[in-house]
């Protein structure tokens, strides 16, 4: 693609639209290199007539194995310079941050890079943000947006999530966090124009009092390693009734209530053309058994590995209701 831009005018223009769309600056990565770190390509661009076209800005670590020194001073960086740069893209329409590595970095330095990402969403102007994604160690990392004492000069966070149609939030560190799920869930109520939304934890945080703005409908759902009664569950969906497409559940735990309640919302959902539901251990106290191996369902597949706790009549009368669903699409869109 660069090289198209060294054609003519015309190819230039065209060829910059789609190279500079999507930027990706992440410490590590493939595009990060000795002469010039990904984020200093980010700050050159930020400068340059091409700004404009940039749509999507992915920052943050990399799962690529680095030195200690490499992420500190990426981290120095990112605080310097995210918000100065967001802001000459005003036409940005997606950010993904995904958070510092716990191992590799102390406490102060984990903290000013989660405070870079957050107080850029405070204080940046982000007018045609409708994505976001944020990867983040810890619940309590999101309290900064919803401080008591602000300063006047910042941006409502209310004001830039009720633009998102799309929202990701995910927090990976192995700890307790339950007593602070209440500011990923707060985010969650805020964004009241969604039509996608992604959660995941990898301790089975409880978002059992998610709820969704009054106004959403939710085309697609997904939700991993999470924590959630049914009755929460189906409420969600019976909003979203008429909307929804596409539901994920990945090793999800029940608290209560039972999968035959979800798996019967689901079958009742006129537009849903596809599901993928993966089943880890059922709670204590549930109706069939302590705990159950790992299931894999698909709309296409069925792979039983033993005794589980959804209903096998609900879930393949759902199987063929989606199957229906889709065929009847495909012949309508034909």
């Amino acid at each position: 693609m660069s090289q198209l831009r060294l054609v003519n005018k015309s190819f230039c223009h065209s060829a910059s639209t789609r190279l500079f769309r999507h930027i990706i600056a992440i410490a590590h990565s493939s595009y990060d290199t000795t002469q010039l770190p990904s984020l200093g390509r980010l700050v050159n661009l930020s400068k340059s007539p091409y700004a404009p076209y940039v749509r999507q800005v992915d920052i943050g670590y990399s799962s690529f194995p680095c030195s200690i020194r490499e992420v500190c001073l990426y981290t120095e960086d990112l605080a310097a310079l995210l918000s100065s740069c967001l802001r000459q893209f005003y036409n940005l329409k997606a950010l993904d941050f995904r958070g510092p590595p716990l191992a590799l970095l102390p406490h102060d330095k984990i903290k000013a890079s989660i405070d870079s990402i957050l107080m850029s969403l405070c204080y940046v102007p982000l007018p045609n943000l409708t994505e976001l994604e944020i990867q983040l160690p810890m619940t309590n990392d999101f309290a900064p947006l919803f401080a008591e004492n602000i300063s006047t000069l910042r941006i409502p966070i209310e004001q830039t999530l009720s633009r998102l149609q799309y929202l990701g939030l995910h927090v990976y560190a192995q700890t307790n966090q339950q007593s602070c799920a209440a500011h990923l869930l707060r985010i969650v109520e805020l964004s009241t124009n969604l039509t996608s939304l992604s959660l995941s934890s990898t301790n089975y945080l409880s978002i059992d009092r998610l709820e969704l703005g009054s106004q959403v409908c939710l085309r697609f759902l997904s939700l991993h390693k999470l924590r959630i009664s049914s009755r929460s569950l189906v409420n969600i969906i019976e909003q979203c009734s008429e909307s929804m497409h596409y539901i994920e559940l990945k090793h999800l735990k029940i608290e209560s209530g039972s999968w035959t309640e979800i798996l019967s919302a689901m079958d009742d959902l006129p537009y849903l053309y596809d599901f993928d539901i993966s089943v880890g251990e059922t709670p204590i106290g549930s109706e069939r058994h302590h705990s159950a191996p790992t299931l894999f369902f698909t709309a296409e597949n069925i792979q039983d590995r033993g005794p589980f706790g959804l209903d096998h009549f609900a879930f393949q009368n759902l199987k063929r209701r989606v199957k229906l669903k889709r065929a009847v699409a495909r012949h309508f869109n034909c």
